[in-house]
């Protein structure tokens, strides 16, 4: 990936259990300086002020080709004036994802000494992995300050 100024912005924008942090890596590791950014959550006490992100380490923008991470929120594209915004939503096959999703619950209750029973986590936990509204508003628009 060449850094030009002109050429479109990737929202990656990750569910949980969908292989975000290996394909974080992946970029990591193979996109040129300046190419990548990770929004970082702003420091609690910013938070607590209505600030979402820390813009203390800004990268230089127009250098910038992908945005991944927990913390992408619709009002970063700003940060991109004249250039295409293309999201992409990671998915991945439903059962294998709720599968994966109970294992991971489960490695939580094990080290607490106890286990999540499937039917506990279906009653409880599944509904975080099938639907998109857990994570993503629909319809709203994050204001990053």
């Amino acid at each position: 990936m060449q850094a030009d100024p002109g050429s479109p912005v990737y929202f990656i924008l990750r569910l949980p259990k969908t292989a975000g942090s290996t394909i974080e890596v992946h970029l990591d590791e193979h996109c040129p300086t300046g190419v990548l950014w990770r929004p970082q959550p702003a420091p609690r006490w910013e938070i607590l002020r209505g600030r979402r992100y820390d813009f203390r380490r800004l990268p230089d923008m127009s250098r910038v080709r992908v945005v991944v991470g927990h913390h992408v929120g619709q009002s970063l594209e700003g940060y991109f004036p004249g250039r295409e915004i293309r999201r992409v939503v990671l998915l991945r096959d439903p059962l294998s994802l709720q599968i994966s999703y109970y294992n991971y619950m489960n490695m939580w209750y094990l080290e607490e000494g106890s286990e999540l029973r499937v039917s506990d986590f279906i009653s409880n936990h599944s509904s975080a992995t099938s639907s998109p509204k857990h994570f993503f508003r629909a319809g709203s628009k994050y204001r990053g300050r």
